[in-house]
């Protein structure tokens, strides 16, 4: 039963151990800074307040213990319980013992060399702006003169500032007996705020301790000489102008212009500028003498920001020129430019003056660059080096090498000009065109006419001839089964030697539905089976068409060729005997019939015989 008891117990003990926190040397750190005062520190990392927590101090001091309590206070800047013990003074190599106690219950006790735990003072800083536009830093490293000169002597101070609000940050490190460091204005962004803080340290006791961070001190950068720049036209006129890139704003700012000589002064207001994001003032002066002197003097309200030296030959910036573009009659292009200037200037200055013309096509990169005497008054660009039908801009400067510096007036405004087409390039242009239009106009035109030929003439029928049709007799008008009525006709005696015979119908009458038709060719009938002439002028095509003139004579025309059907020269016009002479007109055509009314064609009464009015018979064709 006790041994049960005993082992709850310790059960209940490592339970409580480890629920408890109990402090370490770790926690407790404690500095001094070497003249008067000692500061330790308990950590609240798992503190959670600093009542009921006190430090005992006890320094050995001939062989008699000083004990020097304190109580731990909440630290404001920091998380942290603090106290803080003074002391008349402090010697390197003595030791102290720190006790920490809670409530009487003694935590530990931790001992201190004083070279060990040494942190200086925390600086106290100060910024002041130059005339010059930089800002001065000095320090106060709040030690007494009773401290040392060797421990002075090895502390430094370790400055820092930046934008306001910006993460990077510059440092710089001083030691404390220069007493100040000067912060460059130029290097800084005009019109904007920075701020300043800094640390101290020493080596003294070899651990390089720093002490803590210095309150905040804010200091705003202001324009330098660097940011002022001044120009006169060598006539009339001054223009300074304050760059924009560091100054927010030009309102506040003011210049004098003071003369050395005369003394006499001119006050201008800064203003933003409608060409660039520059502050801009401008004064008129009576006239410029080339080695006068000039004072310019910036000003913030009424506080003078800085003072600059000018000498008039040093600071020429010649006028900005106007050009003028207009087109020749030889397709160049005129460039012709106003300086600006009046006759009362000194003639060697504008003989100095030179124009720098620049020009390319509008948008491009590339860019063509001339440079021209003032007193020519013009030049002239070529236009057949430019690019046909392409615009191009042209700006110019003017410099002067009066003053030895050969600074540029600002760029004048861009012209714009246009080169034109060349009748080549038309044509280049054009030709292809036209020719690649012609070509599908032909095959457009192609594609129709086969397209009709298919669409209308192949869908024609063809006649259905016998290949053999004139290779042999009597294939070449085989014998009709259609009979006819009975026609009376004369052929005569042909004269094969003749070239031409014309023979007429002496009549035809037509009598009721009877047709009786009367052909008078010749006196010999006997030759009406013997011979059949391949030309007949009823035909269709005739061979040989005929004209009828006045006095009742034939003559022949060169006008269309159709060879009679059946009826070639490799047949030589042969035909049987046996073909009558009816059915031989009627194949030629000289037989007419009335179209088809569905009667049967070969009834007498319902057909009509027709001759044709004239024959034309073709000699060179020999009867068999």
């Amino acid at each position: 039963m006790f041994s049960t008891f005993i082992k709850c117990q310790i059960i209940i003990a490592f339970i409580c151990n480890g629920f408890s926190y109990e402090h370490t040397e770790e926690n407790l750190k404690c500095f001094n800074d070497y003249d008067t005062e000692m500061k330790c520190s308990l950590s609240t990392d798992r503190l959670k307040s600093c009542s009921g927590y006190k430090l005992n101090i006890t320094h050995n001091v001939f062989n008699m213990n000083q004990n020097k309590p304190c109580i731990f206070e909440k630290s404001h800047p920091s998380d942290k319980c603090e106290c803080k013990i003074k002391v008349q003074g402090f010697v390197i190599t003595e030791i102290y013992t720190a006790t920490l106690l809670e409530g009487t219950d003694v935590l530990y006790s931790k001992k201190l060399k004083t070279e060990d735990f040494i942190k200086p003072k925390t600086p106290v800083l100060s910024v002041q702006k130059t005339e010059n536009g930089n800002f001065n830093v000095t320090w106060d490293d709040q030690y007494s003169d009773s401290v040392t000169r060797n421990f002075l002597e090895t502390l430094t101070i370790n400055l820092s500032y930046g934008i306001k609000g910006g993460l990077e940050k510059i440092s710089k490190t001083v030691q404390n007996t220069v007493g100040s460091f000067e912060i460059v204005g130029k290097n800084l962004q005009q019109n904007t705020d920075y701020v300043l803080t800094a640390t101290m340290s020493t080596s003294y006791n070899g651990h390089s301790i720093s002490s803590d961070q210095s309150a905040p001190v804010e200091f705003t950068a202001q324009p330098t000489e660097k940011d002022l720049k001044c120009f006169n036209d060598y006539e009339k006129e001054i223009k300074c102008s304050l760059s924009t890139d560091r100054l927010k704003n030009c309102s506040g700012y003011k210049l004098i212009i003071t003369h050395y000589m005369f003394q006499k002064y001119n006050a201008c207001i800064f203003e933003r500028s409608n060409l660039s994001d520059k502050c801009e003032c401008k004064i008129q002066v009576r006239e410029f003498v080339r080695e006068e002197i000039y004072t310019a003097t910036l000003l913030e309200g009424t506080d003078v920001l800085l003072n600059k030296t000018l000498k008039t030959e040093d600071f020429i910036k010649p006028k900005t020129p106007v050009l003028s573009v207009q087109k020749t009659e030889n397709g160049n292009f005129n460039v012709t430019w106003d300086d600006q200037y009046s006759d009362s200037v000194l003639r060697n200055f504008l003989e100095s003056l030179t124009i720098n013309l620049t020009y390319g096509i509008k948008g491009g990169i590339e860019k063509i660059s001339k440079t021209v005497q003032n007193t020519v008054g013009s030049f002239e660009i070529v236009g057949k080096n430019l690019q046909q039908n392409t615009d191009y801009v042209l700006t110019a400067t003017m410099s002067t090498e009066y003053n030895y510096h050969s600074i540029s007036s600002d760029q004048s405004a861009p012209v714009e000009f246009t080169a034109p087409s060349s009748p080549n390039e038309i044509a280049k242009m054009v030709i292809p065109t036209l020719c690649f239009g012609l070509i599908v106009i032909i095959f457009v035109i192609f594609f129709c006419i086969l397209r009709m030929k298919m669409n209308w003439w192949d869908k024609i029928p063809k006649p259905n001839i016998d290949a053999n049709l004139g290779e042999e007799k009597g294939h070449i008008l085989p014998p009709s089964v259609m009979k006819f009525s009975q026609i009376h006709e004369e052929i005569p005696t042909l004269d094969l030697h003749e070239d031409m015979k014309l023979y007429q119908c002496l009549s035809v009458s037509e009598k009721g539905n009877d047709a009786d038709v009367c052909l008078s060719l010749s006196n010999d009938v006997d030759a009406d089976e013997k011979c059949i002439m391949k030309n007949l002028i009823a035909f269709t095509n005739p061979l040989y068409p005929t004209v009828i003139l006045d006095d009742g004579s034939v003559t022949t025309t060169d006008e269309g060729y159709q060879a009679f059907p059946g009826l070639t020269t490799s047949t030589e016009g042969q035909l049987s005997s046996s073909v009558s002479t009816e059915q031989a007109l009627n194949a030629s055509g000289a037989l007419k019939f009335p179209q088809s009314t569905g009667q049967d064609p070969t009834h007498v009464q319902q057909s009509s015989l027709h001759f044709s009015p004239s024959i034309q018979i073709d000699s060179s064709y020999q009867c068999v």
